[in-house]
């Protein structure tokens, strides 16, 4: 049995751990804030979380540093976050190849359950284009002629392996549909060859629809694009398919739930700034927060999908061959 001394000692000691505890809560974030993208500066991630890191910095009170680590497709900068202490000072800005696709197709050396989920920044949904004239009249006309003959039908594609890749091919091989399949550099080379009637889709951001004179011709996402509301998503054809590029801010696991809560309370509160709004819809993106639990549900279901679709197109490709 405890004497009354013992238990008041101890009793203050909890107490004093208590308040320190919560004292380290109240101060966090004390000092610098390092957020890695897992590539080069100037691209679309790199681009994106800089401009959140810029917008989070005002409601922390704490400088945010970019840290590029960029190499094999993402996968270098990825595992810096896995490795990194959990101490609440790092973080990871990570699109959905690193973490939802590359583990499926190549071998990596970390999981999804080497990161804590803060939350989605960002995203905007894969969309199938097609030429405005003389294209696919909608999803039912493309599948009914392409069915019937294929060969005749080239589809341009941006690497084989990407997440785009994945959108299109996904889809087509869903229908059964082998396509003649055209590489390109760049979205620009692409759609010139669109222009040029030398190909008859492809799958990129709704940024394209505002750069091209092209046809966009089915959302695949749940829901339509607010930025093309008039085109129909994946979903009103009767397909549960969600090719989405989201870009999510991750932990390494371990960090401790305070800091990870409080920082997606700043990317929540970022998220609704109308200001940070525009910047994204110029670039016809749009916020997407959600919470570490929503994040990390979604970023699990996405994982289940392109665990069946990389196989799917995979073995297609095989049989093919």
């Amino acid at each position: 049995m405890l004497t009354k001394k013992l238990t008041t000692t101890l009793l203050t000691l909890l107490a004093a751990i208590g308040l320190l505890s919560s004292t380290a809560i109240a101060a966090y974030p004390d000092r610098v804030i390092t957020l890695i993208v897992p590539f080069g500066t100037g691209g679309s991630t790199d681009t994106n979380a800089r401009l959140l890191a810029t917008e989070v910095e005002k409601v922390l009170g704490q400088r945010i540093i970019v840290k590029n680590i960029s190499g094999a497709a993402g996968i270098t900068g990825t595992k810096a976050v896995a490795d990194a202490k959990p101490d609440g000072y790092t973080f990871g800005y990570l699109p959905p190849a690193v973490l939802v696709m590359h583990p499926h197709v190549r071998k990596v050396a970390y999981t999804i359950d080497d990161f804590d989920p803060v939350a989605i920044a960002v995203s905007f949904p894969y969309t199938l284009f097609t030429q405005k004239e003389g294209g696919f009249n909608d999803l039912d006309d493309m599948v009914k002629k392409m069915q019937a003959d294929s060969s005749r039908y080239f589809v341009g594609s941006t690497g084989v392996g990407s997440m785009p890749y994945f959108a299109i091919m996904g889809l087509l091989t869903h229908y059964n549909i082998k396509p003649q399949l055209v590489q390109f550099k760049t979205d620009g080379d692409a759609m010139n060859a669109m222009m040029g009637n030398r190909i008859s889709l492809y799958a990129s951001t709704p940024m394209i629809d505002a750069m091209y004179d092209s046809k966009a011709l089915v959302v695949l996402d749940n829901k339509r694009s607010k930025f093309m509301p008039e085109v129909k998503s994946i979903n009103e054809y009767g397909q549960d398919m969600n090719f989405v590029h989201w870009q999510a801010v991750m932990a390494p696991n371990g960090t401790p739930k305070e800091y990870v809560d409080i920082f997606s309370a700043a990317i929540k509160k970022v998220s609704s700034d109308p200001g940070y709004q525009n910047t994204l819809a110029k670039i016809r993106m749009a916020p997407d927060y959600r919470s570490p639990e929503e994040t990390r549900q979604y970023i699990l279901d996405q994982n289940a999908m392109y665990k069946v679709v990389t196989k799917e197109v995979m073995d297609a490709i095989k049989a093919q061959n």
